[in-house]
């Protein structure tokens, strides 16, 4: 008979180490997606919390690892572990990790090209196991230090630019209701530009789609300009759009 998931013997904690060990290999190691992906039951679901990126699934996270998440970690990445706790099918650790932002990072700054600023931040990762496989990870980091770090959060507020506009069209496009837009854009910064926020919680999403395309074409632009001017004007283009 074959043994189902779900009647297989727990693993110990041994295993469990062991198993992470080789999770985190394929991932930061070898880069070898399909390695990554052995160490996971079919209908794996990862969640990074602060950003919502991830997937749910092999096929989804195939596409993840491979081209959002593997190949997007700076070549000085250094990763000192911190804590490790372990219980009964899952495990918890705590990882303090430096590195250059001059790739882009998908999963971890949607959106924003690479500011080639250093980056100081501690994850938390929670791993759930089924039978002998990872059966979840949620990954948790403080976002607004990050941020601070990437020169997109000044004194505790959001520029304009970059970071309000990847958000706003992200949850907009993604047709996010506006309480939960709201919700995401605090935990990603705590405080966002004061006008801004108002805006989010007068959000129209009836009115947003006439509008989404050019404020994305803004961003674009604003990315390989930098330009304060072009801030200005996505600004006036949120503001049409009521979002």
């Amino acid at each position: 008979m074959i043994e189902r998931e779900s009647d297989q013997a727990p693993l110990s904690s041994h295993q469990l180490e062991q198993l992470w060990a080789e999770h985190l290999k394929g991932e930061f190691e070898t880069k070898d997606v399909e390695a990554t992906l052995a160490t996971m039951i079919e209908d794996a679901h990862v969640n990074h919390i602060p950003v919502n990126t991830g997937g749910r699934g092999k096929d989804a996270l195939r596409g993840f690892y491979r081209d959002d998440f593997i190949p997007s970690w700076p070549e000085d990445l250094q990763m000192k572990p911190v804590n490790r706790v372990i219980g009964d099918g899952q495990l918890v650790d705590e990882l303090h990790v430096t590195f250059t932002h001059n790739k882009p990072m998908p999963w971890f700054l949607p959106n924003i090209p690479p500011t080639h600023k250093k980056i100081t931040v501690d994850f938390v990762v929670v791993v759930q196991f089924r039978g002998d496989k990872l059966a979840c990870e949620r990954i948790y980091w403080d976002h607004a230090t990050v941020l601070r770090q990437a020169g997109l959060l000044r004194g505790g507020e959001a520029q304009p630019g970059l970071a309000l506009l990847a958000l706003a069209v992200h949850h907009h496009a993604c047709r996010l209701a506006r309480d939960q837009a709201l919700d995401e854009l605090r935990e990603v910064g705590h405080r966002v530009v004061g006008d801004a926020v108002a805006l989010l919680v007068r959000a129209d999403l009836g009115h947003e789609a006439r509008h989404r395309g050019e404020a994305a074409q803004l961003v674009r632009v604003e990315r390989a300009r930098h330009d304060h001017r072009v801030e200005d004007q996505a600004l006036h283009v949120l503001r049409a759009a009521r979002i």
